[in-house]
């Protein structure tokens, strides 16, 4: 079947030809390949290797990305045979990097896949987990993470994402659920591990991380709010939701979990199982509890609009754990490590069941980084 030419009325995709091929080498082998192997996790930098992907080119379903007439990347999209479609993305030029340009090429290549190709999934693999451009398109265009893992490339070690979107997730008015954590509080400001009875309120960042929720477009759609009884938790959904005028209502499922005897400790201090979560506290929430409780909460979010759940970074990590386990392979999932503060996690609910979209999302917050880095 061939390909129609598709455009959104700035960028058009045309289908790739043998005639783009010396073009294609250019930029895959060229000199600014290390620099976009390093926003994207470019596949090869030699010239030999970047003829043998473009001669596969043209025998895939790939396009050729033209900007104002002008060619500037191309975008594969190889079947496995079982109505998957794998897609790549190549952008050569480093002014066309963080422009949101990769985003509708996707969004182009979904309309491809679905519409014209019947495809009933799509897949992209090993998107460096550093690459926060090329997951935040993912991620805006519905695409759900399914697997982190730990890859060696060049000598060095790091974090890949593996992401999945099944067309009738496609086509579907899902339920997006945000996991916002809360903004940080001064003990946790010194790793310490916060106990269900000590409940501070939230530091001067806590306060600019809440006050830079209300800013998130993630949260616009937001109908209703679901918040844990916690000062910080409460404090973080009145600045984040106030002006919207978004229903807040308090439920003890979502609360910070009962941490016992490690209340006060340095969290650093405190032992681990061989997974990287801490040991369960004595006179405390096991593990197990804490899985059953939020279970249970997750099942009784009511249906219809958006919702978001102001909670604690465990409770967000232990659900994410329980949904996808293969989510905290390559670590960072461990008892809250790696959930940032004033961060939001996006699930969806849909006919595919739980989605798990984004973790630790908190491009909001980048101003106050800076801030806490410089106070």
């Amino acid at each position: 079947m061939s390909l129609p030419p598709v455009t959104d009325g700035t960028i058009q995709l045309r289908p790739f030809s043998s005639d783009d091929g010396g073009e294609a080498v250019t930029w895959i082998a060229g000199p600014m390949s290390r620099a976009r192997s390093a926003t994207d996790g470019g596949p090869v930098f030699d010239e030999a290797g970047a003829k043998r992907l473009v001669e596969e080119l043209t025998s895939d379903n790939a396009y050729t990305i033209f900007i104002d007439e002008a060619s500037c990347g191309w975008v594969s999209l190889l079947s496995d045979g079982k109505q998957c479609g794998h897609i790549q993305v190549i952008l050569a030029h480093p002014r066309l990097w963080l422009q949101g340009i990769g985003g509708r090429v996707v969004r182009l290549m979904q309309t491809v896949a679905f519409e014209h190709l019947g495809y009933e999934a799509l897949a992209v693999s090993e998107v460096p987990e550093s690459a926060e451009s090329a997951r935040v398109s993912l991620e805006d265009a519905g695409f759900a993470m399914i697997e982190r893992r730990l890859k060696e490339r060049h000598g060095e070690e790091r974090v890949v994402v593996d992401y999945f979107l099944d067309a009738l997730s496609h086509r579907s008015a899902e339920q997006r659920i945000f996991l916002v954590h809360h903004g940080r509080s001064e003990p946790e400001a010194a790793d310490l591990v916060v106990g269900l009875q000590d409940d501070p309120p939230l530091d001067y960042l806590g306060r600019a991380q809440a006050e830079s929720l209300s800013l998130s477009g993630l949260l616009y759609a937001t109908a209703e709010c679901i918040c844990s009884p916690s000062k910080r938790a409460k404090a973080t959904a009145e600045q984040a939701f106030a002006a919207h005028e978004v229903p807040i209502a308090l439920s003890e499922h979502w609360q910070d979990r009962d941490w016992g005897s490690y209340s006060g400790q340095v969290s650093m201090e405190i032992p681990r199982t061989e997974t990287g979560l801490l040991v369960d506290p004595p006179q405390g929430e096991s593990d197990e509890a804490m899985r059953h409780r939020l279970q249970q909460a997750l099942n009784e979010l009511p249906f219809g609009g958006h919702l978001a759940v102001v909670t604690h970074g465990v409770n967000i990590a232990a659900l994410l754990r329980h949904l996808r386990p293969q989510l905290a392979a390559a670590g960072g999932l461990g008892s809250g490590v790696g959930i940032a503060h004033g961060s939001i996690s996006e699930l969806r609910r849909g006919p595919s069941g739980w989605r798990i979209i984004r973790i630790g999302d908190d491009r909001h917050q980048q101003g106050r980084r800076a801030t806490a880095e410089s106070a």
